[in-house]
């Protein structure tokens, strides 16, 4: 497998390069290049560029239609990394960039970083090694999603009313939108009125019914959420944060459209919302002892039952 080809971002850059340039290929070429299955590169061409007209010829091979040829530029990469949710992986996504990720050599002997030069015959030129490396978080295996993905988003585009069963049970919702969270893929659904995520590899036995008039009031919160998880009901809550945990907060976003309340040498003071109580808890979690909740006071008390239940069981261990 040649290395770099083992990345996500860096295998569709070369496959859009490949469709935008003419090239002819087959599954089995791009298996073998990429090091990857035949399914991985079908999913690839079928859902993440499903709007090229790709099309494929009496010899199976895969290719752009030759109307669409030279139709699509930057302006069609940039959308394709927005939707993907990687428009902000790279510092600039212009034109100078782009055309270096999309040409970068990849040899299949390139080291992860260059050989000591004490061991470099002065006549040979060191080997070419991969300028940029993305080494993403864990994405589940899509393989038991496959099947049902492509329904869901029709059914959502449609309006459509889905049954299903979700953990073993019986369940009828409305589909709104698909979303994918931590490398966790996601069905956004209402159920009973009420809005709610499904994790796609737990869905099975998906049937796509009539259509359902959708609520104004769900559209509304998905496009106007103020949290990273959607939700109706969102919790407005005051944190009181260390200026030690500052940078690292601010830097991985963990806070949605926050709001400063209050600031000191010491710490400061911040007003956001969350979707639920758990999320809350969690960052604090992560964050102990530098976050302290402020209001609702009620999560903090539940904060440190949780803290004393811990150690009371560590210390009876």
């Amino acid at each position: 497998m040649k290395q770099g080809h083992d990345t996500l971002a860096m295998r569709l850059a070369l496959i859009l390069k490949k469709l935008i340039s003419g090239e002819r290929f087959t599954i089995e070429d791009l298996s073998r290049e990429f090091g990857v299955g035949k399914r991985t590169i079908q999913r690839d061409l079928n859902e993440r560029f499903n709007f090229l007209e790709i099309v494929r010829d009496e010899e199976e091979c895969y290719c752009l239609d030759k109307h669409s040829l030279g139709l699509y530029g930057l302006k069609d990469i940039r959308s394709f990394a927005y939707f993907s949710g990687i428009e902000n992986l790279y510092p600039k996504l212009d034109e100078p960039l782009l055309g270096e990720i999309l040409s970068s050599k990849q040899d299949s002997n390139a080291h992860i970083l260059p050989p000591p030069p004490h061991i470099l015959d002065e006549r040979e030129n060191p080997k070419d090694t991969p300028k940029i490396l993305i080494k993403n978080h864990h994405i589940e295996s899509p393989a038991s999603i496959e099947h049902i993905f492509l329904q869901l988003k029709q059914a959502s585009c449609h309006y459509q009313t889905i049954k299903f069963t979700y953990k073993e049970k019986k369940r009828e919702a409305n589909p709104y939108a698909l979303t994918h969270h931590n490398g966790i893929w996601y069905l956004l659904a209402e159920e009973k009125g009420i809005l709610k995520y499904f994790t796609l590899s737990k869905i099975s036995c998906l049937n796509v019914l009539q259509g359902f008039k959708p609520s104004e009031k769900i559209i509304d919160a998905i496009n106007q959420s103020l949290t990273a998880w959607i939700s109706q009901n969102p919790i407005l809550v005051r944190l009181c944060i260390s200026n030690e945990a500052r940078e690292y907060i601010f830097r991985k976003n963990f806070l949605i459209k926050y709001k400063i309340i209050e600031e000191s040498q010491r710490d400061f003071i911040v007003e956001c919302h969350f979707s639920y109580e758990g999320e809350v808890l969690n960052l604090a979690k992560c964050f102990l002892p530098f976050i302290r909740i402020l209001s609702p006071q009620s999560l903090q008390e539940k904060l440190e039952r949780e803290l004393r239940d811990y150690l009371n069981l560590r210390d009876k261990g």
